[in-house]
C-alpha cells in the first residue's frame, strides 16, 4: 500500500512541474565593448594595385576586387576606431 501510495504521489509530482522553457527563435543581443583611443593612426595597408599588375584581363580584374575588399576592411576599422573615440 505504501508503494502505491509513493508511486502515485510521484507521478502527481510530475504533472505539477510547468512545461520547459523552449526558445524557438535565436535573439541578437548587442552588448558594448569599451575600445580605448588609438595613439597613433592605423597604418595603411599595402594596396593590392600599388604592386606590380598582373598580366591579363582576369589578374588584373582579381587585383581590383582584392584592393576592393582590402578598402572595405581598412574603413571598418577605420569607422571602429572614430566611433570609439567619440563615444567617450
Amino acid at each position: 500500500m505504501k508503494l502505491v501510495l509513493l508511486a502515485s504521489t510521484a507521478l502527481l509530482a510530475g504533472c505539477i512541474c510547468p512545461p520547459p522553457l523552449v526558445i524557438k527563435e535565436p535573439v541578437e543581443v548587442k552588448v558594448p565593448v569599451p575600445v580605448a583611443c588609438l595613439d597613433a593612426p592605423l597604418p595603411k595597408p599595402e594596396w593590392e594595385l600599388d604592386k606590380p599588375a598582373p598580366a591579363g584581363m582576369f589578374g588584373k580584374t582579381t587585383a581590383v576586387l582584392r584592393e576592393l575588399e582590402q578598402r572595405r576592411n581598412y574603413e571598418r576599422e577605420m569607422e571602429a576606431a572614430i566611433q570609439a573615440c567619440i563615444k567617450k
